[in-house]
């Protein structure tokens, strides 16, 4: 991955932000998790760095937005 990354989502928790990263995963798109390290070791800090977040490749980011707006709908 190059280091223009996009943070398409961020979660109080890594679990959440797994699920999404395997959908999105499914679908293509390369992702990576940051955060989900310290978060496990103290989750009281999620809030102060943004949460555990969900990021892609700029180019991949309309298409993961486009992918979670149809997830939204379905539900």
């Amino acid at each position: 991955m190059t280091n223009d990354l996009f943070i398409v989502a961020s979660f109080a928790t890594p679990i959440e932000a797994h699920i999404l990263r395997t959908r999105l995963e499914a679908e293509g798109i390369d992702c990576l998790i940051a955060n989900e390290h310290v978060v496990n070791a103290n989750p009281l800090w999620s809030n102060a760095l943004g949460g555990v977040q969900v990021q892609v490749r700029r180019e991949d980011a309309e298409r993961a937005a486009e992918i979670m707006r149809g997830d939204d709908e379905t539900n």
